[in-house]
């Protein structure tokens, strides 16, 4: 089988326990890794068909479903699959920002449609950063879930990652100002002051 990571996103959410279907496995990557790793219907259902082939995952049948909708639930091989690709070591990312793109060629369109990408990417992330605060409340009211600390630390990542987005955004459009009203020389300046800030 061709190494496919959503094979061990599936097989990762099989192993928490009960079989499900595959709208389940969906509704919990919106809940719970969604805000760093997506899949889409078109990716998750001939997946969950490669791995029932694989011998990875059995379906079963759902007893409340009225459509006959399978449910899956892992194999002790799907189990041996997903520790051997836990315990490798994860590869470097491929960074893709559409945004950054946008910013970089910014000079080919002015400043005030930089300035918009920037302002809504700010009130995204100004909006990503307070939902995770509240996804963080309500997993601290379950304190005896027994994988509170893995999903607190990924939580967290998102929290960290979208609040030190937002804050670039804040400040590059600080910088997109400044540049545009007094020049170079009162840009270079600024971020001489900001540098400190910096690890």
């Amino acid at each position: 089988m061709a190494e496919k990571t959503t094979q061990y996103v599936i097989l990762g959410f099989l192993a928490q326990g009960a079989p499900l279907s595959g709208y389940e496995i969906r509704k919990l990557i919106d809940l719970t890794v969604g805000h760093f790793w997506n899949e889409s219907f078109g990716q998750l259902y001939p997946e969950l068909q490669r791995l029932t082939k694989a011998g990875f995952i059995g379906a079963v049948a759902d007893p409340k479903s009225t459509r006959g909708r399978a449910r899956y639930r892992i194999t002790a091989a799907g189990k041996r699959a997903l520790h051997t690709w836990l315990e490798r070591p994860a590869p470097q990312e491929r960074v893709r920002n559409e945004l950054l793109l946008k910013v970089f060629f910014g000079i080919a369109v002015g400043n005030a449609t930089t300035l918009t990408h920037l302002q809504r990417a700010a009130e995204r992330w100004r909006a990503d950063v307070a939902t995770f605060a509240e996804t963080q409340s309500q997993l601290l009211a379950e304190p005896d879930a027994p994988d509170l600390v893995y999903s607190i630390i990924t939580l967290r990542h998102g929290r960290w990652v979208r609040a030190a987005r937002m804050r670039w955004a804040e400040e590059a459009t600080e910088l997109l100002q400044l540049a545009a009203q007094r020049g170079n020389a009162a840009l270079i300046a600024r971020l001489r002051k900001l540098e400190g800030a910096l690890p």
